[in-house]
């Protein structure tokens, strides 16, 4: 499945991005056989359970977020369409962020 899935990128993104997708995708393969979610179609309780089982193990914010888009990429791939905006998966990461003190902040108007 994972071959697949890369196969339909193509040329759509760089070699690293690629690496680094594959990585985050069989920790989400693996991730669902451990809490039993399947990998496929991504839905948003089970990518907020992810997000709580990534902050569990200590990734970082920026991790998580990279995670997600490729979750993202993958399912959108497979015609399963995520919306990393769902409530349920912006506040799970959202309150990870503000928990390890990395929430974004709204920058000061300039005036």
């Amino acid at each position: 499945m994972l071959a697949a899935a890369l196969a339909l990128a193509g040329g759509a993104k760089a070699a690293n991005t690629l690496r680094a997708y594959a990585a985050d995708c069989r920790d989400w393969w693996d991730f669902g056989s451990r809490s039993g979610f399947p990998g496929l179609p991504a839905t948003a309780p089970a990518l907020a359970a992810f997000v709580a089982d990534l902050g569990h193990r200590g990734a970082r914010i920026s991790t998580i977020r990279r995670r997600l888009q490729a979750v993202a990429w993958l399912s959108r791939g497979h015609g399963h369409p995520v919306d990393l905006r769902d409530p349920l998966i912006a506040d799970a990461v959202a309150g990870l962020a503000r928990q390890a003190g990395s929430a974004r902040r709204q920058a000061a108007a300039l005036t």
